[in-house]
């Protein structure tokens, strides 16, 4: 009884205001008690809405359940299942069961993935500095060039702690004087921090490592770039940090722990095509 005098009040409210043509949406197409405009899954029951990666679909339904559904390589593996999301590799073979398939694993050790990001959407987990940021055409990018001091954008998620580990970012850059793009670590903002990163000065490329607070740093000049988009990289190896990009590799000493990755860029037309953070154990 109580449905039907909602539903008749909604009537007269439409005739009342002229919307004679509004409809009630009732459909559950599922059964599950949700309405279909709210369900995560609206052709499979699932009443809990169960969704462990917080993406528009629940686990029941989610093709990869666990992570991105976005297909970074175009093989045959969504983001979020593929063991090398940013190579093709079809067969997803990993001689040594950890979580990097054979295709990027570089290292012998136990490797453990803590993040990858496609740049699909910019996730709720990056947290922007002072410059807007926004992800299209599969990359993301500040909207207007950061102000001095900005620090970039970080991801509340990601942790690569540890004796060993890498971090590696697809970047593509606008070959002009002034163009900047790399990555900090650090335990927390305002701690002691590590860069890596690429600069354009006078018309050639510079790759840099430094420890910002400690002024500290190595750098090499390389001309031109082995490609665009590249990759680079700042690995992690025991008491040393390297920043790499191609077979150029920039080296200091380190001592303490460093954590939270951020990116950072001086030039709005810089695009991050992807992040990797990967740790070993020792």
């Amino acid at each position: 009884m109580r449905r039907l005098c909602i539903l008749l009040a909604v009537a007269s409210c439409n005739q009342f205001y002229g919307l004679e043509g509004t409809e009630v949406i009732t459909d559950d197409r599922d059964g599950d008690g949700l309405l279909d405009v709210i369900d995560n899954c609206a052709d499979i029951a699932n009443p809990l809405q169960e969704n462990r990666d917080g993406d528009a679909l629940g686990d029941i339904c989610d093709p990869c359940p666990q992570g991105s559904n976005h297909n970074e390589d175009g093989d045959a593996w969504l983001d979020g299942c593929d063991n090398c999301p940013q190579i093709a590799n079809d067969d997803q073979a990993n001689g040594d069961g950890d979580d990097l398939g054979d295709a990027c694993d570089l290292d012998p050790r136990a490797q453990r993935r803590v993040l990858f990001d496609g740049f699909e959407t910019l996730q709720v987990t990056w947290v922007p500095g002072e410059a807007d940021w926004i992800a299209e055409a599969d990359a993301v990018h500040p909207v207007t060039p950061p102000l001095p001091g900005d620090p970039g954008m970080w991801n509340r998620r990601a942790e690569a702690g540890g004796a060993s580990y890498f971090i590696e970012m697809a970047v593509h850059v606008d070959d002009t004087d002034g163009t900047y793009a790399g990555m900090w670590t650090r335990q927390k903002i305002g701690a002691n921090e590590h860069q890596c990163y690429i600069t354009r000065q006078n018309g050639s490329w510079v790759l840099a490592v430094a420890n910002q607070f400690l002024g500290v740093g190595a750098s090499q000049a390389i001309g031109t770039l082995p490609s665009n988009p590249f990759v680079l990289r700042l690995r992690r190896n025991g008491t040393q940090m390297h920043c790499e990009l191609g077979s150029a590799r920039v080296t200091i000493d380190i001592a303490d722990p460093v954590t939270f990755p951020d990116l950072f860029t001086s030039a709005a037309t810089t695009q991050f095509l992807s992040i990797d953070i990967v740790t070993s154990d020792p």
